[in-house]
């Protein structure tokens, strides 16, 4: 096959797989990576050697671009809703709730199964922890 038909054919492959919840640094560094790759393959004689080049130049760069572009995602994150944001957020404690069983009832002509019936002892409430 034509080396430039190869390259289109990644390079459409590469474009048209790539998700929008992929980070930027990954699909910038799977280019990178494919573009070094290219350059390293240029001086192979051999094309299975130069698509294997070219394949893991895009590998190694997507997930240096991956791992890059996440902890920058992190920093972002965090400077937006502050590192100390848990300080200053409540806690809601969960209530007690106790379960009791009410037996077979018979009321007038109305029979009424065994059944579990809850009770709210203390209700759920906002606290500060320290």
């Amino acid at each position: 096959m034509n080396l430039k038909i190869k390259y289109i054919l990644m390079s459409m492959i590469y474009f048209l797989t790539a998700c929008s919840s992929i980070p930027k640094g990954t699909l910038l560094g799977a280019t990178v990576g494919l573009g070094v790759g290219g350059a390293v393959a240029n001086n192979q004689e051999n094309n299975s050697q130069k698509n294997a080049t070219l394949a893991a130049g895009a590998l190694i760069g997507g997930a240096i671009g991956y791992f890059l572009s996440n902890e920058k995602i992190k920093k972002e994150r965090e400077l937006k809703t502050g590192p100390n944001q848990k300080d200053f957020a409540p806690k809601l404690n969960r209530p007690e709730v106790r379960r009791v069983w009410v037996p077979d009832q018979i009321s007038g002509d109305e029979f009424i199964s065994g059944h579990w019936k809850y009770l709210i002892e203390r209700p759920a409430v906002w606290s500060k922890e320290d």
